[in-house]
Parts: C-alpha cells; sequence; structure tokens
C-alpha cells in the first residue's frame, strides 16, 4: 500500500491550508493534558502515535512507538515500534502490527497495545513497557519511567489542517523528562537512567498524499533544552515549509522563533537508507543558532524494498523514500533573555523523506 501510494499522483489542486502560531515568549500556554489524549477520526487515512525516545548515560538510547493507527499503510492497525543501541554501538530494532482487538484506550497517555503500554502514574509520571523481536528473532524489551521536568507545549493550535481536516497534528506532552528504569536485548538485562522526550502526533489524511520531508530533533544539556522541526509539503500544493525552533533551560522552554532557516551540512550516501543524508544541520533564528552534528545512526530504513523488485527503480526514480534516526552533537549560541549565550549537548535528530529526491 505505502508503495502504490508512492507512485499515484493526485491532482494538484490546492487545499486551503492553515498553519498553527502562538504566543512566541510562551511556549506552554496552549498545551492542555488532554492534548495526549487519542484523537480518533472516521477518515480512513486516520493515523497517530505515541512516540518515547531517551538517551542514557553510558552513551546508549532507546525509542518507543506506540501506534494506534500505523501511518501510510492502508490498514492502519495498531503497531508497536523499539529500537536500541546497545552498549557495543549495535542498533536493534523490532516492528510488529497487531490486529485492532489489541489496541486499548484509557485516559490522556494511557495506551496498550498487546504486551507493550504507556501508562501514567499519580506523581505526573508515566511508565513506557515494550517487547518485540528482531528481524533474526533477538527479544527486545524496555521498562522505563519518564518523569517531565518541565511543562507540555504546543505550538499554537498544535495542528497543520488542509481543508478543515487534519494533516498533522503534534504536541509534546515532555519536552524534557528524567528517565530510569532497564532494557533488555536477547534476555541481558541492565539498568539505565538518563533524559527522555515524549511526543504524539495523529492526522486525517494520508502523510503520502501531503508530505515531502521533514527534519525533526530534540536536544537536551545539563541547562538547555531545544526541540525543532522544518516540516516540507508536496510541491505540488506550492505551500511554504512550517519551521520553528523552542529553546529553553531544564524547566521551561523560553521562546519559540518560526521564521528560521534550516541548511543541511556536507550530504553523503548512507547505504541502509539508499540515499544521500545530512552529516548535521545547521539552524539560522532571530535569537538562536544551532550547529547539529550526526554522531551514530541508530535506526535506517529504506522504504522502496517495500516494493516488489520489478517496481524498485521506477519508485527510486521518483523519490528515494526513507528514515533515519541519529545520536547527535550540537553546539548552541542563543541571545534569549534568561538562556546562557552557548552551550553543548547532545540529542537525537530524524530525518524522513516520503517525496525528495
Amino acid at each position: 500500500m505505502l508503495l502504490a501510494l508512492l507512485l499515484t499522483q493526485a491532482c494538484a489542486t490546492l487545499p486551503r491550508a492553515v498553519f498553527p502560531s502562538g504566543d512566541s515568549r510562551a511556549p506552554h500556554s496552549s498545551y492542555l493534558p488532554t492534548d495526549d489524549g487519542a484523537h480518533p477520526s472516521p477518515e480512513p487515512a486516520y493515523f497517530e502515535w505515541w512516540y518515547y525516545d531517551a538517551t542514557f548515560e553510558d552513551g546508549t538510547s532507546a525509542t518507543v512507538a506506540l501506534y494506534a493507527a500505523q501511518m501510510f499503510v492502508g490498514d492502519r492497525h495498531p503497531a508497536v515500534l523499539v529500537n536500541l543501541l546497545d552498549p557495543g554501538g549495535l542498533g536493534q530494532s523490532a516492528y510488529q502490527a497487531f490486529g485492532p482487538e489489541a489496541l486499548k484506550l484509557g485516559a490522556p497517555g494511557e495506551i496498550s497495545i498487546a504486551g507493550s503500554s504507556a501508562s501514567p502514574l499519580p506523581d505526573g509520571s508515566v511508565r513506557v513497557t515494550a517487547v518485540g523481536q528482531n528481524a533474526q528473532g533477538v527479544p527486545l524489551s524496555v521498562d522505563l519511567t519518564f518523569t517531565p521536568t518541565m511543562p507540555g507545549f504546543k505550538h499554537g493550535t498544535g495542528e497543520v489542517r488542509f481543508d478543515d481536516k487534519v494533516a498533522l497534528g503534534w504536541v509534546v506532552p515532555m519536552p524534557r523528562a528524567k528517565v530510569s528504569g532497564k532494557v533488555s536485548v536477547g534476555g541481558v538485562e541492565r539498568p539505565v537512567q538518563g533524559a527522555g522526550y515524549h511526543d504524539h502526533n495523529w492526522g486525517e489524511l494520508n502523510l503520502l498524499d501531503t508530505m515531502g520531508y521533514w527534519y525533526w530533533g530534540r536536544l537536551t544539556s545539563p541547562d538547555t533544552t531545544v526541540v525543532y522541526a522544518s516540516v516540507h509539503f508536496r510541491e505540488k500544493f506550492g505551500l511554504p515549509p512550517m519551521r520553528m525552533i523552542a529553546v529553553g533551560d531544564a524547566e521551561h522552554l523560553r521562546s519559540v522563533e518560526s521564521p528560521s532557516q534550516f541548511e543541511p551540512q556536507k550530504e553523503a550516501f548512507l547505504e541502509a537508507a539508499n540515499r544521500d543524508i545530512p552529516s548535521g544541520l545547521a539552524i539560522r533564528a532571530p535569537s538562536t543558532e544551532v550547529r547539529l552534528d550526526g554522531l551514530k545512526t541508530l535506526e535506517a530504513i529504506d522504504f522502496a524494498t517495500e516494493a516488489p523488485w520489478y517496481w524498485r527503480p521506477f519508485v527510486r526514480a521518483v523519490s528515494r523514500p526513507a528514515y533515519v534516526r541519529q545520536l547527535c552533537g550540537y553546539k548552541l549560541d542563543t541571545r534569549v533573555e534568561g538562556m546562557p549565550a552557548s552551550t553543548t549537548g547532545r540529542g537525537i535528530a530524524e530525518y524522513m523523506y516520503v517525496y525528495h529526491r
């Protein structure tokens, strides 16, 4: 279904697009706890997922995504993604879809899919458990508690709408969190602790019909928190990218700057994604500049491999659909009031390509 849609060119009718906007100096003002609840829709292209990631003090990392309805895939079944970077520097990934009966939704932020779940706790923390197997059948599991250390963030309404339908909804219930618990690869369990992040996405339109590509990331140091996004829509719409960078300290985001520039740095071919990928990003906003440098590829997917072999050359002639997540280092220079002038740290950078050569 993914690649059939990639090969289908929709009519070039321009939608009436509405982009989110809010008070740039009050990033937390529009977020509500209910924003982390489910956003079900009868639309056949409905998708929704809850995303958690953590970077640990030992240099490893973990990512969990709980999909109430998969993006791209036509049946929209629930699914679970688990991705771990082990102490030897090897990435471990598991992804499994389930029947609709496996999904259970509860209070805001509460979701269960088969043996994996996110469960809000009385103190405001969330316990995230997930299990899966990698391609070689090695079992993977996480049991992590995310404790937020700053309020949630939503950029304005949090939704991009095309003709009154949600093209992309995005809220960040935990721009920054303390994380502790355990992870296991092949039955070998180890305790971990570090810094984490949680966001939540949904929509009513197929991302293959609306999105060209996007860059996203979250960055942390002891005294700095950054969340950024640069979303590019399909060229046929003639719409400008939606770009923003939110900057804050360890307790609050202090500023959101939407007029920003994103410049990919020194692209190089990544075999696992079968395409050129930036080695980093330079982000420039009126009061902020960030330089990111990739340190380690955590996950890379060449979506074209899902096509029958005889279709792959055509798919790659139209686009090179791929997903890459990297561990990165960064340097931040800012003139935002209350922030240190210059800091460094580590974080997660994501590159998603749907239609982009």
